[in-house]
């Protein structure tokens, strides 16, 4: 099983039965001995979990799909393919669609295989117009752009300000 097989296992484990991302991370590394890329692991499960909301946002302008309609072990593909073009510098672009390409011919159909394509291929070619938030609400684009809960946006703005809020969301979201 290769690290991005290991990635989808986890982040189904975590986003579809509720496991905690440690845990599972944890037990599939301690099955999979033998491999070789553990930072690499943590860092696109980390970051797809971080990032969870902006990517969504991301992956909703180019889908043709309504991402509740996306199924489940679909949407983690993407979002595995997602993090690595718009967050992971140092692997290249059509590396990162090939590989998630090739994980959604072992585990989906064509359609799925087609559709996975087009969206990272779209991603891919149109990352700087599509990674900027197009939202006049303020506390819309923090909770997007930040991928926090509006709620915790909201108590930050009242209670320290926007400003503050805004630098504490990219503090935090910083590796």
């Amino acid at each position: 099983m290769n690290s991005r097989e290991i990635i989808l296992k986890i982040l189904i484990d975590i986003n579809t039965n509720g496991a905690y991302s440690n845990i599972s991370i944890n037990k599939h590394l301690e099955k999979n001995k033998k491999i070789e890329n553990e930072n690499f692991i943590r860092e696109v499960v980390y970051g797809v979990l971080e990032n969870k909301k902006y990517i969504d946002y991301i992956i909703s302008q180019v889908s043709s799909i309504r991402i509740e309609k996306i199924q489940s072990l679909t949407l983690e593909i993407l979002r595995m393919g997602v993090y690595q073009v718009i967050f992971m510098d140092r692997i290249p672009d059509r590396a990162a669609v090939n590989e998630t390409v090739n994980l959604s011919k072992k585990y989906g159909h064509k359609g799925i295989v087609g559709f996975v394509n087009g969206v990272l291929r779209n991603i891919s070619k149109n990352k700087e117009k599509l990674m900027i938030v197009k939202n006049k609400d303020k506390l819309t684009y923090l909770s997007i752009k930040y991928s926090y809960p509006k709620w915790m946006i909201e108590n930050w703005i009242k209670e320290y300000g926007y400003e503050f809020t805004e630098k504490l969301c990219k503090g935090n979201n910083s590796r």
